[in-house]
């Protein structure tokens, strides 16, 4: 980088020159682009000097080029084609005018040069868009805000959607949020592969030009129904968290309740009112594991939200956290509420016990390292062999990343051969899973 004051003193010393820095076109021809090669970039140009006297100059002194490519070929100085697009100078054009008109703020002249064909972008044009939340999820007195944005003519379905997923839903930037666009004058819902530009030529407002959209996320679909609170009254809520506290002092007591779809009725074959029990320091993905197999449906994907329906979060990672962020103040309980989504993958036969073969499919699709874990003759926490999913964040995370209580020790022949908490998971996983069914068979003990 130059700094200003070597720019004005070089401006003083040279009083009929002008400082120019030159660079090869990245839009030129790929066959010729690195056929030639410039000596040097920064120059000191006459201000009387024309653009095809400059690249005589350059094509005698500055200039080489390789593999006998030919020297006839069009040879052109162009100004920066990334911001200000198609400017080609033609040959007689004097450099003192170029550079009173196109001179960046730094007082040097940016100058691109090209050499056989040049591609161009074309700038990109802008269309505006209204933003509406879909009013048939809403009851009539709910307030609807809508909201104007520019895009690229030519933005991807995907991405515009990734736009209003992270200005509408600012909480779940590092989630997968799904969004569902729909053009309003028709209610039509407009697919991933759908060219935006076709649509909006299409179906825009004729009077104003925009085109105006719904939009909503799956948050926007499920409500809470407090089910557990609106059976039991708040003495008699607190007088069960004492019971249960007296029973199991180390414990934190989770209401578990499934949410229900807007419009639509809940799923009855789904039990969606638990209290369960867990240990402080468990890490949150274990309140999904219970829910598997308390619904029986291993492979659906669950979703977790709170009171206010706002998503679980990946910056919160053990149930103590969980619970001091967000318990209930009344009767101390932590209420969640979870919606079943669709399976991880399309077998027919999920969740039926069938589908235990496709630990690999866990394993590979969501990094997760398919378990079961057997109890040693000192180990009392469970009684049988549990299969769980335990979650891993990268190759170099290790077995002491998921333990929960570092009392426990995990064996993979017992007593002989205990695995170190510095194994790493993947690694192990691989090395020593059952070929049959793919799962981890560890004995946990004290």
């Amino acid at each position: 980088m130059i700094s200003n004051k070597t720019i004005q003193n070089l401006k003083q010393s040279f009083p009929g020159k002008i400082p120019v820095i030159l660079k090869k076109n990245p839009y030129s021809d790929s066959n010729t682009y690195n056929n030639i090669e410039l000596i040097k970039e920064k120059y000191l140009i006459n201000l009387e000097y024309t653009i095809s006297e400059f690249m005589l100059y350059l094509k005698k002194s500055y200039i080489k080029f390789k593999d006998n490519i030919s020297q006839d070929k069009n040879f052109l100085i162009l100004f920066n084609p990334i911001t200000n697009y198609k400017i080609v100078f033609s040959s007689n054009e004097i450099f003192s005018d170029i550079y009173n008109k196109y001179k960046s703020d730094d007082d040097i002249l940016y100058l691109y040069y090209s050499y056989g064909n040049i591609a161009i972008p074309k700038k990109k044009e802008k269309v505006k868009i209204i933003l509406e939340k879909d009013p048939n999820l809403f009851e009539k007195d709910e307030t609807i805000k809508s909201s104007k944005y520019l895009v690229d003519s030519d933005i991807a379905i995907p991405k515009l959607k990734k736009l209003i997923s992270d200005k509408f839903y600012p909480l779940y930037k590092n989630e997968i949020i799904p969004i569902t666009l729909k053009i309003k004058i028709n209610d039509i819902e407009i697919k991933d592969d759908d060219n935006f530009l076709d649509l909006f030529n299409k179906y825009k407002n004729k009077d104003d030009n925009i085109f105006y959209l719904y939009y909503y996320s799956s948050f926007d679909l499920y409500i809470n129904e407090f089910k557990y609170k609106n059976k039991y009254t708040l003495e008699e809520r607190k007088i069960k968290y004492k019971e249960f506290q007296d029973k199991y002092p180390n414990k934190i007591f989770i209401i578990l309740e499934q949410q229900i779809e807007k419009n639509k009725n809940k799923d009855n074959n789904i039990d969606e009112n638990f209290i369960l029990s867990f240990e402080p320091n468990k890490q949150i993905d274990s309140i999904k594991i219970r829910l598997w197999n308390k619904i029986g449906k291993p492979f659906m994907k669950i979703e977790l939200v709170n009171d206010k329906n706002k998503p679980i979060l990946d910056d919160i990672n053990k149930i103590i956290d969980l619970y001091n962020k967000y318990k209930n103040n009344e009767d101390n309980f932590l209420y969640l509420f979870y919606r079943c989504l669709k399976p991880y993958f399309n077998d027919e036969n999920y969740g039926n016990g069938e589908n235990l073969k496709s630990a690999k499919k866990i394993f590979l699709l969501f990094n997760r390292i398919p378990f079961v874990f057997k109890p040693g003759p000192n180990f009392k926490t469970f009684s049988k062999p549990q299969n769980v999913f335990l979650p891993y964040k990268d190759k170099e995370s290790t077995f002491n990343d998921i333990k929960s209580d570092k009392k426990y020790k995990y064996y993979i022949d017992y007593p002989n051969k205990i695995v170190s908490s510095n194994e790493k998971l993947v690694d192990f996983y691989l090395n020593n899973k059952n070929e049959k069914d793919d799962y981890l068979y560890l004995i946990m003990d004290n």
